[in-house]
């Protein structure tokens, strides 16, 4: 049975939904009804400095389950649709969801899509883990699961907070490269590394390998051709392993940690990058940039979003 330490459910099982519903009734009791007298740019801040603010912490930690996600986001589009008319009050919503989550150069009005903040928070213990930051519990996790593995190759073990973490192992390993150092936290074929994912780059020599979960220390450190590869190899395979051997030839192991740095250049990694790296294909037109950079007050920027996004209640749009 979880207790609260801190604000967030503490035990040895799985928080459930029920665990979490305190935060969705603290969302809840913010909603006031003097929100359907505030205009689009009021409930705006409102939804992003209070209710949007209030699952951050327990983000940093946990993964949300995601019925409390949905939950949030539904208290969320009541308080920026809430509108009080002549009947009754009514919540019509003039956009969807996934187009007001959008940041706002990528067409958006810039609430937070949770769920990818959700990840982005969590991905940033996971750089702590990658890159052996010297804190307790990265020590631990090393010395008592991965001593001498490689963490994204071995069976998921520990505790449901850290297995939710290994989930998110692929995502992190698609956003980082590996500076190789020692080698031992990086796999030779699957991994970004020496500027290119070998499995992709050499695919008729991988699927000769003995292993294809062989670490890139171990790779190195192997002289013996038929431990790494199953012989004879084919022609194709041969000329892909001479070109291997050219590219390998020039690293020297020093014994150091090895680095994972973002692919988008950065050294450190930030959930406010990564939140952008995700939205990176998303198209827009340029003048909603221009429209959030204009020195005008919120309430007139929030109109000129409606206008460019075509969501104003104008005869035409009341019609389709």
């Amino acid at each position: 049975m979880p207790f609260t330490y801190l604000g967030l459910p503490l035990g040895t099982t799985k928080p459930t939904v029920l665990d979490m519903a305190p935060m969705v009734c603290k969302a809840e009791r913010r909603i006031t009804a003097a929100m359907s007298l505030m205009s689009y740019a009021g409930k705006l801040a409102l939804v992003n400095s209070l209710i949007t603010a209030l699952a951050i912490y327990p983000m940093g930690t946990l993964k949300l389950p995601p019925k409390i996600i949905e939950q949030l986001n539904k208290i969320r589009r009541y308080c920026l649709w809430k509108k009080k008319t002549e009947d009754a009050e009514k919540c019509t919503p003039l956009a969807a969801w996934d187009m007001i989550c959008r940041p706002k150069k990528c067409g958006g009005l810039g609430v937070l899509n949770l769920r990818i903040q959700n990840e982005a928070l969590l991905l940033k213990m996971l750089r702590k883990f990658y890159n052996h930051h010297d804190i307790p519990w990265v020590n631990l996790i090393w010395h008592s699961y991965y001593n001498g593995l490689v963490p994204h190759a071995a069976k998921p073990s520990g505790s449901f907070r850290w297995k939710d973490l290994i989930k998110l192992m692929p995502t992190y390993r698609g956003v980082t490269t590996v500076r190789v150092n020692s080698g031992d936290t990086a796999l030779f074929w699957k991994d970004m590394w020496n500027n290119s994912i070998y499995t992709t780059s050499f695919p008729r020599a991988f699927s000769f390998a003995a292993n294809e979960d062989i670490s890139v220390q171990q790779f190195l450190a192997t002289m013996d051709l038929a431990a790494t590869f199953r012989l004879p190899l084919s022609m194709q395979a041969q000329d892909e392993l001479r070109q291997i051997q050219r590219e390998v030839s020039h690293f020297t192991l020093d014994g150091s940690k090895d680095q994972w740095i973002c692919t988008w250049g950065a050294q450190i990694f930030k959930t406010s990058a990564y939140y952008t790296f995700v939205f990176r294909d998303v198209q827009a037109h340029e003048g909603f940039r221009w429209l959030w950079k204009a020195k005008s007050i919120p309430k007139i920027k929030v109109f000129g979003w409606f206008l460019l996004s075509d969501r104003l209640n104008t005869c035409n749009m009341l019609n389709r």
